[in-house]
């Protein structure tokens, strides 16, 4: 029922857009003139967040870097986060196979976080190898990480609202 709607008004959504413009790529779909435009259209191709990518997304990537001069991205696959809608951080591992030639630059200097936090951050994280050097916090120490465990949304959400009134002084 819910592509019948699409359709009988005539609109598309997100997934239908990905879909439809990975179909136009792979499948030739466009007049030979659209098509060499539109193949020729990324002279350089950036993509940020390339964590939170999809298949699909990925596959599009593939198909604009094609003609491309170059492609640029930036991620952390320990940040991926969003697997509940399909993002796959092996992305990352099929970038590195499918374009061989490019260069992993892997920044370990953090500037936002505690030394506490990142070393919550390791316990939490796949082991890394010894090849690369691990994440190092800039900022100096500060308030001890804390574990909170609740026993629903709303003892986790009224906790939460009754730290943020404590931190700020009150209301």
């Amino acid at each position: 029922r819910y592509c019948g709607q699409l359709s009988q008004y005539g609109v598309l959504d997100y997934d239908d857009i990905l879909l439809n413009t990975l179909n136009l790529f792979q499948n030739g779909e466009l007049g030979s003139r659209e098509e060499k435009k539109l193949r020729n259209a990324f002279s350089y191709l950036l993509v940020d967040e390339f964590q939170d990518i999809n298949p699909v997304q990925y596959r599009l990537i593939q198909e604009w870097g094609k003609n491309s001069a170059g492609i640029f991205v930036i991620g952390d696959p320990d940040q991926s986060i969003y697997g509940f809608r399909g993002s796959d951080s092996r992305c990352f591992d099929w970038f590195f196979g499918n374009f061989s030639g490019a260069l992993r630059v892997r920044l370990t200097q953090n500037y936002r976080s505690t030394p506490e936090i990142i070393g919550c951050s390791r316990s939490v994280l796949p082991e890394r190898s010894t090849a690369e050097p691990p994440l190092e916090a800039q900022r100096s120490s500060g308030a001890r990480v804390r574990l909170l465990e609740a026993d629903g949304e709303l003892p986790e959400a009224i906790f939460i609202a009754k730290e943020i009134n404590r931190m700020v002084g009150g209301i």
